[in-house]
């Protein structure tokens, strides 16, 4: 089995049916029967902590994150909650790319650029905004979500 990176295993993993989690910083494994060969077990046990590394930073692999991060890369490479919130921002950025509303968007506001649109809670302020996170969408040509 050539699985030489954890992204590749992780790739893998999803297409075989293999489902891999991390709770309480353990990586956990639910595969079908049969589906575990001593192979991939070994892979699995080899790239463990870049598995738990990209699935609780929402699958980007340290050196996306160090590639966003650029200059600011040496003050947050060791700080976990830095690297988890630069990972968590880049999520949302490509669910917005992507035309999804992102998970935690469960508010609302009026936007002078997007009018009403889907926002974090921590965003609403008095109910109008100069600019908000889907201004970046109406730029590139991409659709805002419309609120049910």
């Amino acid at each position: 089995m050539n699985l030489q990176n954890a992204e590749a295993l992780l790739s893998y993993a999803q297409s075989a049916g293999i489902k891999l989690a991390v709770q309480d910083d353990e990586l956990l494994v639910d595969a079908p029967i049969g589906s575990l060969s001593p192979d991939l077990k070994r892979c699995l046990v080899q790239h463990k902590q870049s598995l738990i590394f990209l699935l609780s930073h929402h699958g980007f692999s340290q050196n996306e994150l160090k590639r966003e991060a650029q200059e600011d890369w040496q003050n947050i490479k060791n700080a976990p909650k830095a690297l988890y919130a630069l990972a968590n921002a880049l999520y949302k950025q490509r669910l917005r790319e992507q035309e999804y509303i992102p998970p935690s968007y469960t508010s609302s506001t009026t936007c002078l650029n997007c009018g009403l649109v889907p926002i974090p809670p921590e965003l609403k302020g008095n109910g109008k905004i100069l600019f908000c996170p889907w201004c970046w969408n109406k730029a590139q040509g991409l659709s805002i979500p419309k609120i049910n």
